[in-house]
């Protein structure tokens, strides 16, 4: 039910995709908006029954984006000088063998959009004058 609750208080974001991902040992929602490029995180427990409060991340603040396709794994990199070094999300998905956290996370769709998200992200940043690291799919 709360997990339910959490998905309304995210739809301020209007046409949203949620996608689950795990940062460190923490499993995240993810929600996008290409629009304005808002990215939010919402920390989840493994039954998907607890949630901690919506973080919207700085994207002023993002100053480069990659992917290691090897690993499934996104950052979003802060300017330096910020007290983060960023946002570093596991977008790969789980398996029935997962020890901790949800199990049989299967979002190739999601991941795809996600991915999209944050080409669209770098074209951005490109335009602002920022050298990005090399994006491989």
């Amino acid at each position: 039910m709360k997990f339910c609750m959490l998905i309304c208080q995210l739809q301020n974001l209007k046409e949203v995709l949620y996608l689950i991902v795990i940062l460190l040992l923490f499993y995240y929602i993810v929600g996008f908006r290409q629009g304005d490029f808002s990215l939010v995180l919402v920390q989840i427990d493994a039954a998907l029954q607890e949630h901690s409060d919506p973080f919207y991340v700085d994207m002023d603040n993002v100053s480069n984006v990659s992917y290691d396709p090897k690993i499934h794994q996104l950052c979003f990199k802060y300017k330096k000088g910020s007290e983060d070094f960023g946002e570093l999300l596991n977008i790969g998905g789980t398996s029935s063998k997962t020890l901790y956290g949800p199990k049989n996370i299967h979002q190739p769709d999601e991941i795809e959009r996600f991915l999209d998200f944050a080409e669209a992200f770098r074209v951005k940043l490109e335009q602002r004058g920022y050298k990005l690291d090399k994006w491989k799919r």
